[in-house]
């Protein structure tokens, strides 16, 4: 009986997998982070087909900062129509029922995201714009007069067809309006809006 060995894995084999696992992980991050938000975190998901990839970019950066240094997240959320599952049941033309369906939408998927900070839900058809801010979020870091301000600042460059500069406008707006919140910090009302070249 002869014996065979195993021939082991050679050093330039083993660095080799593991450059490419970490280039593999990197385009990953790249490709998902920007346009997508990771379980419990903020983020752009985009369905819609709202924003450039520069600008899911930028906004990605700035949430990615206001959750590492202000423990706050925000997520954008677009949908190209309200979802047959969301609408079963609810008359369009009642527009009390009509609020109540985006409230309950929005929250739930704040919810389900697991947002800490402020949720904005945008739906291409029918046109419609909805924030949501957590409950301990609007005690101090955003007020629900804060997220009014939001709400007009994004909807303004929205009707406007300035889709990217709604999204970096707001969330810049989101992160100032929380550091001007921050103890500590003098108040001067509602944190100033950012202008984008």
């Amino acid at each position: 009986m002869t014996n065979t060995a195993i021939p082991t894995e050679s050093k330039h084999n083993r660095r080799f997998g593991s450059t490419l696992i970490a280039a593999f992980v990197a385009v990953a991050a790249i490709l998902f982070g920007t346009s997508a938000a990771r379980a419990g975190s903020g983020g752009v998901i985009d369905n819609g087909a709202f924003f450039s990839e520069q600008a899911k970019s930028d906004a990605v950066k700035v949430i990615a900062e206001m959750e590492r240094t202000l423990h706050k997240g925000v997520l954008i959320e677009t949908f190209k129509e309200i979802p047959a599952d969301v609408k079963a049941g609810v008359n369009a033309q009642d527009k009390t029922a009509m609020a109540h369906l985006y409230d309950q939408w929005a929250r739930k998927q704040a919810e389900k995201h697991g947002i800490n900070g402020v949720y904005v839900l945008i739906v291409k058809d029918p046109a419609h714009l909805q924030a949501e801010v957590g409950t301990d979020t609007q005690r101090l870091a955003f007020t629900m007069k804060d997220r009014e301000a939001l709400v007009s600042l994004m909807l303004a460059k929205l009707r406007a067809k300035q889709n990217d500069d709604a999204l970096r406008d707001g969330v810049s707006f989101v992160r100032a309006t929380m550091k001007s919140h921050e103890p500590g910090r003098a108040r001067s009302g509602t944190a100033p809006v950012p202008v984008t070249a």
